[in-house]
């Protein structure tokens, strides 16, 4: 206890005096940060306005895909995984589906 009076005693001078000190210790920086100093001139976040949202708003969950997308989907990721850890070619031309999504 007597050693951190002590260590905030020492360091009430060195706030007073404007020193480059770190704004991590700087106790102005910390005193504005805990009283809220900080967000007074800020915009509330969007939504704040608004009630809270009741679970019962939640949309159902969704059904499950059957078991034959699900296997396809996983092959699909499968070899995708597969390709990408192959070294890529640099003069090679993109696929024809790839040029057209792009």
């Amino acid at each position: 206890m007597r050693r951190g009076l002590g260590i905030l005693v020492m360091m009430a001078p060195l706030a007073a005096c404007g020193l480059a000190i770190p704004p991590e210790v700087d106790p102005r920086v910390i005193y504005a940060e805990v009283t809220g100093e900080v967000d007074a001139g800020r915009e509330r976040p969007p939504g704040m306005d608004r009630p809270f949202p009741k679970l019962g708003s939640v949309p159902p969950r969704p059904d499950r895909p059957d078991a034959k997308a699900m296997a396809a989907l996983t092959a699909s990721l499968a070899a995708d995984r597969t390709r990408s850890r192959d070294a890529l070619d640099p003069r090679a031309e993109p696929a024809p589906a790839a040029a057209a999504a792009a």
